[in-house]
């Protein structure tokens, strides 16, 4: 949902179809940044459209934990797309959500934080050297 938010960003007058999505993928990211604490996104649309499943056992929706969207990213995103903001200050950001994730791959995580840090670094050495 993330991604087609910052997709539909990128629209150019015309593109209807992408009009469309910015409005589903808006109020879904509000929908989203409302919850204090990370819900299934099943359990979103559970709520809004009500029984998704037809049938007597469908009484509540089954819990997808890979699926667990991100208010406090959600709230980010829609304050300010990724594609509008600084690389460096975005990436600081991402890497603060990708933390929290529980799918997490920690030595992608730890090399994310090292390329990070380097990088900050040299700006910092750059800038010593020119004062």
């Amino acid at each position: 949902m993330l991604s087609l938010y910052e997709a539909t960003q990128l629209r150019v007058h015309g593109e209807d179809i992408l009009e469309e999505a910015l409005d589903f993928t808006t109020h879904f990211l509000n929908l989203i940044a409302s919850f204090s604490e990370p819900v299934p996104i099943i359990h979103i649309l559970f709520r809004k459209h009500g029984n998704l499943i037809p049938g007597p056992r469908a009484a509540a929706p089954p819990a997808l934990p890979q699926e667990r969207p991100c208010s406090e990213q959600a709230q980010q995103l829609l304050i300010q797309p990724l594609h509008r903001g600084m690389q460096r200050v975005q990436a600081q950001h991402f890497i603060s959500f990708y933390e929290e994730d529980e799918c997490r791959n920690e030595k992608l995580l730890q090399l994310a934080k090292i390329e990070f840090n380097r990088l900050q670094l040299l700006h910092r050495n750059e800038l010593s050297q020119i004062q």
